[in-house]
């Protein structure tokens, strides 16, 4: 595909984004085509990774804001005598 026939379409010119996929092109030895597919997909599955990464971390959040507070009232107090050395 000409890079005239992507700018048509798209207007990839006007942030320079045509340049980036020839250049991208020529790196890797792909045709512009290719490179706009490669770093389409590629961009897609890292969204799909990071949508999943944050579900799950969601989960795990979801989990410990669930567990019973194991000693209520813990403050400083607890660590630190009345001089504020740490209770060993």
């Amino acid at each position: 595909m000409s890079t005239a026939l992507v700018e048509a379409r798209l207007d990839l010119d006007q942030a320079g984004l045509a340049d980036q996929l020839e250049r991208l092109a020529s790196m890797r030895g792909w045709t512009v085509q290719e490179a706009l597919d490669r770093a389409l997909h590629t961009g897609v599955e890292r969204e799909l990774e990071y949508a999943e990464k944050m579900r799950k971390l969601r989960e795990i959040q979801d989990e410990i804001a669930r567990l019973p507070e194991l000693a209520p009232g813990f403050t400083d107090k607890d660590l630190y005598d009345e001089d504020g050395l740490p209770v060993l």
